[in-house]
């Protein structure tokens, strides 16, 4: 019987969220992700962007060296 209050209450909260026209706490916090990450990159804070990006820029130098090594030899 319990399962069923905690179902209907998830249900009454989705419905509110809706009719109030607010986001989920995944999509606020994806968005203070990105506003935080604007804020480092237009220097708003004392960090060096390059350093807050060096393991993506790895990441992506070796991916495009697994697509060059694909397409030399495939």
């Amino acid at each position: 019987m319990s399962g069923y209050k905690i179902v209907i209450w998830h249900e009454i909260i989705a419905d509110r969220l809706k009719n109030l026209a607010l986001t989920s706490l995944e999509n606020r916090r994806i968005r203070s992700d990105l506003i935080e990450t604007y804020k480092i990159i237009i220097c708003y804070y004392n960090i060096d962007a390059s350093l807050f990006f060096f393991n993506l820029m790895k990441v992506e130098e070796e991916v495009i060296q697994r697509n060059y090594i694909k397409d030399v030899v495939g």
